[in-house]
């Protein structure tokens, strides 16, 4: 109804009249909910953009703005609405262009923060129940499906796809949802709306689909497309009345949007788009609704190009109506921005989500929750172009953090959010800088724990059962925990996740393999062979059922299966106290012969029953390693060489250890001033590399540091500059600043640059 009024007074902007009476009325009132009719709301400030002084609503929520020297249909906008414990029910009421009058009343709705909240949560619960059961029933039924070869696999693995990435974009979608109908003003609707909003809040889809049919709904569709077909306009059915037509207007888009909510939760993407399509149809200058029908076709469909179309035509439409300025400009700009950053255009969502915190900012002021959302967008693109440290990104998830404990108090559950992109950041550049700061790292991590704990907490109150939020938090504290090698806290953690992707999704989904993958890591490490072969095969299964056999992350479960089975037979195969933890020992001790002789006695063992076997090329090389710390440069290529020449003759070359044999060796070369021999060895380190998880970013580094250098020596100075240049940005960023070895690299681009100047000009 407030934009029914506001267009209505759009109908006089232009009309020069002078009012008899300079003032603007308006009244404030509480949004109507279900069993709480709205009433009115004394006490709320109100200022209009522009004027010297605030008002005050009364008792019966009336307040009137003094508008001296202004005519009727002259433009005016808000600055500020305010109650302390009290929301705009409209955020874009704030800058929005209406035009005075003296005789159309302003009329405001505020809503309780604590009774919005509790409504969303509620809202939220029952939208999480009827997707998971919904979900459900379509798996098994695709299951079904594949089992009696109703679909072939390929179909089966499309259509789950389909299915697990709505199912996701659904739950990342409820709060918004939840957030409409929280958000109805129940006084605006007659008895049977009341029972359908009612109904789709409370879950009961199929009683709100009952409801809309008695509406006969399926004929008002018919109108509604017949309408957009043959382009009837609004404004030439002047026989009719203005104020009905616009009433109507607004009923049959809300009806479009159950429709649409319902098809959602449903899975029907194809039901969903008509709905929400026709609704933004049936009014090209509705900006929201233009909006919702970008964003469906960008979060649901990945039709980015239809997606800009429909913000494109909202963002026309502000400026025609609202300007550059407004809240709606900004939701124009994010929405905008989020397609960008979906197709990895980082620089310019960054860009546009920028302009929208700046309106923001000039709207409301430095720390209103609205600048939220444009700070952890813009936190989510600097994390998304920062390979490897991630402090930059870190600042504006802590700005949006601040921000909300300012506006919103330190235990609502949005700051859940916040603090998730805290602990993903803070685990990242922990975790790069392991191996430059130990402290600092120390310091990172347990930042990264805190901040996700935290977000779990939070997220917890917000639903009755845990969500995938919180399971993704569980996940990354597990790996954490991993990481620092207590192991019992990371199975810990990680089986919490798996419970609950268990629970949401059943006993197939690609996140599910992932968490297997990581406990299978977990179990290899401390080392249960058994148990870590064990969950390696759930996820190999997994990933073979919905990826395929050769999909990358299908590969990588298949070389990690191998590689423990190569440890278990190798284990198998040793007797006595000749063992590689025996060797590793000494080499830690820095008793290289004592490493060395163990060594030996361990291949003369391993090479009775198979002298080609990759158990013992990994001790080969191992001791060329050894060998390398002892000076011995010729004797330690030789062992890396003998371990790569078994590797490649059983075809296993593409794992860890193999890329680590060609770097050491391709370094010792390139001291050795064999150039090319040195480039074909770090070639060949860096294209393994690149083909595993979990590679050490430094090993990267030092790969792209032999490729540069013995391009440099062998003459392509091109292609040095380039590897060079990657070696220094991955250092730099690792370390968090500029070392020894980076500024020796830097020197020698330097150089190479020169060389590349000169022959240029030459």
């Amino acid at each position: 109804m407030n934009r029914l009024r506001y267009l209505i007074s759009l109908l006089f902007i232009g009309v020069a009249l002078v009012s008899p009476a300079q003032t603007q009325q308006g009244r404030v009132k509480t949004l109507g909910r279900p069993n709480k009719p709205g009433v009115a709301l004394s006490g709320v400030t109100v200022r209009v953009r522009g004027a010297h002084n605030a008002v005050l609503s009364n008792a019966q929520g009336d307040f009137s703005i003094d508008m001296t020297g202004k005519k009727q249909g002259d433009a005016y906008s808000l600055q500020q609405v305010k109650k302390k414990g009290y929301e705009l029910n409209d955020n874009g009421l704030i800058g929005r262009r209406y035009a005075f009058s003296s005789t159309v009343s302003l009329s405001i709705v505020m809503v309780s923060s604590s009774q919005l909240q509790a409504d969303k949560q509620r809202i939220e619960d029952n939208a999480y129940k009827v997707g998971e059961k919904n979900y459900k029933e379509k798996i098994a039924l695709l299951e079904k499906q594949r089992k009696t070869n109703q679909i072939t696999i390929d179909q089966y693995r499309q259509q789950i796809q389909d299915l697990q990435n709505s199912f996701e974009k659904y739950q990342s979608l409820i709060d918004f949802l939840a957030d409409h109908y929280a958000r109805a003003d129940y006084d605006e609707l007659d008895e049977k709306e009341r029972e359908i909003n009612l109904s789709i809040e409370n879950g009961d889809l199929n009683k709100a689909e009952q409801l809309l049919q008695q509406l006969d709904i399926v004929k008002r569709l018919a109108d509604i497309e017949q309408r957009i077909k043959s382009g009837k306009s609004l404004m030439a059915e002047a026989e009719e009345d203005m104020a009905r037509i616009l009433r109507q207007q607004e009923k049959d888009a809300e009806y479009l949007y159950h429709l649409y909510t319902i098809s959602l939760a449903r899975f029907d993407n194809e039901k969903a788009r008509f709905y929400i399509e026709t609704r933004a149809a049936l009014d090209s200058t509705n900006i929201q609704w233009q909006i919702d029908a970008g964003e469906f076709a960008s979060e649901y469909l990945s039709d980015y190009t239809t997606a800009k179309r429909y913000i494109e035509k909202a963002t026309r439409q502000c400026l025609l109506h609202h300007g550059d300025k407004g809240y709606e400009m900004s939701k124009c700009y994010i929405s905008l921005g989020n397609i960008y950053y979906y197709t990895a255009k980082y620089q310019e969502a960054k860009e546009l989500y920028q302009i929208a915190l700046n309106i923001r900012e000039n709207l409301y002021g430095e720390f209103h929750e609205s600048l939220v959302e444009p700070y952890c967008c813009i936190g989510n693109v600097v994390f998304a172009q920062t390979q490897y440290d991630k402090t930059s990104a870190r600042t504006y998830f802590k700005k949006g953090l601040n921000i909300c404990l300012a506006s919103k108090g330190e235990n609502h559950q949005d700051i859940g959010a916040c603090y998730y992109g805290l602990g993903l950041c803070d685990f990242t550049t922990g975790s790069l800088h392991k191996m430059t700061d130990e402290k600092q790292s120390q310091k990172e991590i347990a930042d990264a724990v805190y901040d996700l704990k935290r977000a779990i907490e939070l997220w917890q109150k917000q639903t009755r059962e845990e969500n995938s939020n919180i399971a993704h938090c569980y996940k990354a504290i597990g790996d954490i925990y991993l990481q620092k090698q207590d192991f019992q806290q990371a199975i810990a953690y990680n089986e919490k996740a798996v419970s609950i992707w268990k629970r949401i999704f059943g006993d197939i989904h690609v996140k599910l393999s992932d968490a297997y993958f990581s406990l299978g890591s977990i179990y290899s490490s401390i080392p249960d062979y058994d148990k870590g072969d064990y969950y390696y095969l759930q996820s190999l299964q997994m990933r073979e059922q919905l990826l395929g056999p050769d999909h990358p992350k299908t590969v990588a479960v298949k070389k990690e299966i191998e590689s423990l089975h190569a440890e278990t037979k190798l284990k198998s195969k040793l007797s006595g106290e000749d063992t590689i933890e025996k060797a590793v020992e000494y080499l830690n001790n820095k008793e290289y012969k004592k490493a060395l002789n163990t060594c030996k006695k361990i291949v003369s063992q391993l090479e009775k029953e198979d002298e080609s076997s990759p158990e013992v090329a990994d001790v080969y090389s191992f001791m060329g390693i050894i060998t390398s710390m002892m000076g011995d440069r010729q004797g330690a290529i030789a062992y890396y060489n003998h371990a790569l020449l078994i590797w490649e003759k059983t075809n296993t070359a593409h794992h860890h250890d193999a890329a680590i044999s060609y770097l050491m060796a391709g370094q010792l070369f390139l001291l050795d001033e064999q150039y090319a021999i040195a480039l074909q060895y770090g070639t060949a380190a860096l294209e393994i590399f690149s083909e595993l998880e979990g590679v050490e970013l430094l090993d990267i580094a030092k790969c792209h540091s032999l490729v540069g250098k013995a391009s440099l020596m062998t003459g392509d100075l091109q292609k040095s500059k380039e590897h060079l240049e990657k070696a220094i940005k991955i250092q730099t960023e690792v370390n968090g600043g500029v070392d020894k070895d980076t500024k020796d690299l830097q020197t020698i681009l330097d150089a190479v640059n020169q060389y590349i100047d000169k022959n240029r000009k030459q």
